[in-house]
């Protein structure tokens, strides 16, 4: 049986490592924690949704989310791991879309 190509394999190989729990948390225990100032809950991780709709109806899909929270304070704290192939002058434009989607999904509506 032939295999159809893969298009974007930087992106599919990034995508399928980074749903990998495990994968994500050696990534913070080697990379992220010893940059910050606080302590992230490791074994609270959860994958969170990561494509949503805005209010203008645009869907938005990230690479991947994570959902923790920081200790001993319980405040929760999304993590997104965003795959670039090549430098985009829009990536502060499309962290800010980020940021309004997740608020849009975490704020109840009043």
């Amino acid at each position: 049986m032939n295999q159809p190509p893969i298009h974007n394999p930087h992106d599919k190989f990034f995508k399928e490592a980074f749903s990998r729990i495990e994968v994500v948390r050696s990534f913070i225990e080697s990379y992220l924690l010893q940059r910050i100032q606080f302590q992230i809950n490791l074994d609270e991780l959860q994958l969170f949704q990561n494509d949503s709709v805005d209010s203008n109806l645009s869907e938005f899909f990230t690479d991947i989310i994570y959902k923790t929270e920081i200790v001993p304070e319980k405040i929760p704290i999304y993590l997104l791991f965003e795959h670039k192939s090549y430098p985009d002058p829009q990536t502060g434009t499309q962290l800010g879309n980020y940021i309004n989607m997740l608020r849009e999904l975490l704020i109840p509506f009043r």
